[in-house]
């Protein structure tokens, strides 16, 4: 009896696999769910009852679950293919192109502010410069009138503060030239 049992479950294993067959009784059984949810529920004398009293109808029982199954085997693999084909030829190109845009915006603003910073940079020790430059000038001018009212006392402190001035003027014309370099 088991063998008969595996047998049965075995055969009709391998024919709902194919397709159309697989797609009739799913038709079939979306049509007569109500039917077939008693059916299962019940106990086995009913059941032999139930399908005693059945009335086959050619229309309800044949026709339209065979024609829904072509629909279920036809129809919704075109609907399939006619998404793919939407997905991937309008809606992955126009994803690409918004994250293209958004990464090119993110790229120009990156550039923009490193051209903003290394702008106010430059502006900053542009303006450093000057006013080291005036600085070391007047510099300049206080230590030639120290050395011309100083004693011979503090000449040596007058020779140490020349050769501090002239350091501080060869540090601004190294910086001016560096600050050239950079603003070409």
């Amino acid at each position: 009896m088991n063998d008969i049992i595996s047998s049965l479950k075995e055969n009709i294993n391998v024919r709902l696999k194919n397709p159309l067959l697989g797609a009739f009784v799913f038709a079939w059984v979306s049509l007569h769910i109500k039917g077939f949810g008693i059916f299962i529920l019940v106990d086995t004398q009913e059941k032999i009852a139930m399908l005693r009293k059945k009335e086959w109808l050619l229309f309800d029982d044949v026709f339209l679950p065979f024609l829904l199954s072509i629909i279920f085997l036809i129809f919704l693999p075109l609907v399939n293919l006619l998404y793919d084909k939407f997905e991937g030829g309008w809606i992955v190109p126009k994803r690409l192109k918004i994250l293209r845009a958004k990464t090119i915006a993110e790229v120009r603003a990156e550039r923009s502010y490193v051209k903003e910073f290394e702008y106010e940079n430059l502006s900053t020790l542009a303006n450093s410069k000057r006013k080291l430059e005036l600085s070391t000038a007047d510099l300049s001018d206080i230590v030639e009138e120290i050395k011309d009212n100083c004693t011979k006392a503090d000449e040596e402190r007058v020779i140490k503060l020349l050769s501090a001035t002239h350091e501080i003027k060869s540090a601004v014309t190294e910086l001016s030239s560096s600050a050239k370099n950079l603003e070409k």
